[in-house]
């Protein structure tokens, strides 16, 4: 396929995306990253992905993962450490390490934060974790360091 082709597929693919976004009207977009578990800071060149929601539907798409691994997207639930984090969808990772997971309406319970990089804001954490690091509803926190976490809250 010749290179002029490929750049109209792209700016084609790239228009449906923003008109359907635009289309969506409350479509709302969060980064997740991967983070060093002992500063918080975002990984530079760590796997990252991006989870665009709104009321009805959610699309996540996640990248740099390991090839063949399965991952779950959950909203953690930080009122409660024993668990019961909302799942949104698992999905396996491609032979390029990427990942989509999609579904319909998640229902996710807002935390009021009174501290850390979240205080005074009210809403939820989603992250993306490997399916082994969960036990039904429970995470492990096996390899949190492979976790990608979020860049905001849904609020």
């Amino acid at each position: 396929m010749s290179s002029k082709i490929k750049m109209a597929m792209l700016v084609l693919g790239i228009a449906l995306l923003v008109g359907g976004a635009s289309a969506a009207g409350s479509a709302q977009v969060i980064k997740l990253v991967t983070k060093d578990t002992t500063t918080w800071e975002p990984v530079e060149g760590g796997a990252f992905g991006s989870l665009m929601y709104q009321n009805d539907r959610f699309v996540f798409t996640g990248h740099g993962l390991v090839a063949g691994e399965s991952y779950t997207l959950i909203g953690y639930n930080e009122a409660s450490w024993a668990g019961l984090e909302t799942i949104f969808g698992v999905g396996v990772a491609d032979r390029n390490g990427n990942v989509k997971i999609k579904g319909g309406t998640v229902a996710l319970t807002p935390y009021a934060y009174t501290t850390g990089e979240y205080a005074g804001q009210t809403g939820a954490k989603v992250w993306l974790v490997p399916t082994t690091s969960m036990n039904g509803a429970d995470l492990l926190w096996l390899n949190p360091g492979t976790f990608l976490y979020e860049t905001s809250l849904i609020v």
